[in-house]
């Protein structure tokens, strides 16, 4: 049987998953699922959902990832979601979904983002059977914008998507 969380003690992901991160909605205040507004699911992931959601203090949204840590021990990925958040609180970039904060609560840790409405790339291929020459030379800058910036911070990505 696998326990996720240790009343007396912090297990690793308590430990690496609790301090706030360069937050700019809050300073000096620990957040938790309680100050946001669930709106509604806009995705699905091995992990988890993610949320829209409004933060309740201010009424900005965000995008927050959810992710049960059960799963997380469970699917022997710990490691990759620690990676995940060190990389991106290391980041601050207007063509890459910024994170503002990272907490967890008992069962559950969470990740808020930058809230990118408009489709992803992947919908947007599907739905426009032929983008213009300008649009293909926008989308295109932007990405690469993105990777020689990541790139930069000496962080590669092998598994770009639309």
């Amino acid at each position: 049987m696998i326990k996720v969380y240790y009343p007396q003690k912090k297990s690793c992901l308590d430990i690496s998953m609790t301090e706030q991160t360069k937050d700019t909605t809050q300073k000096d205040e620990r957040m938790s699922r309680n100050d946001f507004h669930f709106l509604e699911a806009i995705g699905e992931g091995g992990y988890g959902k993610v949320w829209k959601v409004e933060l309740a203090r201010n009424k900005k949204l965000y995008a927050m990832k959810e992710m049960s840590k059960a799963l997380v021990v469970m699917k022997k990925s710990v490691d990759n979601v620690l990676n995940e958040r060190k990389i991106l609180e290391g980041l601050r970039s207007p063509f890459i979904a910024n994170m503002v904060c990272a907490f967890n609560d008992r069962d559950n840790l969470y990740l808020v983002m930058d809230l990118l409405s408009g489709a992803d790339l992947r919908y947007r291929i599907g739905a426009i059977t032929k983008f213009t020459e300008d649009e293909a030379k926008f989308l295109i800058g932007c990405i690469l914008t993105a990777v020689d910036f990541i790139h930069r911070k000496k962080i590669f990505h092998r598994d770009i998507k639309p």
